[in-house]
């Protein structure tokens, strides 16, 4: 059990994120493939062997109304994992064994400025975080985000 501790976040992020592979800045290609009536944009891996097993993301803007004066940005993720069925089931090919899901919801004021919207949105994404660089290299902190080890380990973040 992990146990309550500061958390390192950071609004000055530079957008750059690191791989872990030297010579592969990203192993997937979301291609757009449209938006439903309801404005929401989908994307697809459009790679994947089995369009069952494709990773899909979709995304919407909803703007303010007269009663809700914020915008609403939601995204979701899904990563799908199949599996082969045995043929002695009378069930032949891949089918979807379960998915991982991701949805994210930002609200933000219509009187907001861009750069407190960049500052939400920097320091968001160091909540998914290990290391916090500087810009010439140093000083490197350590998050500490207990999102990371609850998605990663399912570990409790207390």
């Amino acid at each position: 059990m992990a146990s309550i501790a500061p958390v390192l976040v950071s609004g000055i992020l530079n957008g750059t994120l690191t791989t872990t592979s030297a010579t592969v800045a990203s192993d997937k290609t979301l291609t757009p493939e449209g938006f439903t009536k309801g404005g929401i944009a989908t994307y697809r891996d459009l790679t994947a062997a089995n369009a069952l097993g494709a990773t899909k993301m979709t995304m919407s803007l909803r703007p303010p109304t007269k009663e809700i004066r914020v915008y609403k940005a939601s995204m979701k993720l899904s990563l799908p994992t199949l599996e082969t069925v045995d043929p002695a089931t009378g069930i032949f090919g891949p089918v979807l064994a379960y998915a991982l899901e991701a949805h994210v919801d930002v609200l933000m004021h219509e009187r907001s400025t861009s750069a407190e919207r960049l500052v939400l949105l920097n320091t968001l994404a160091s909540l998914f975080s290990t290391t916090i660089q500087a810009s010439d290299g140093s000083p490197t902190g350590s998050v500490a985000s207990p999102m990371v080890d609850a998605i990663k380990d399912l570990a409790s973040p207390y």
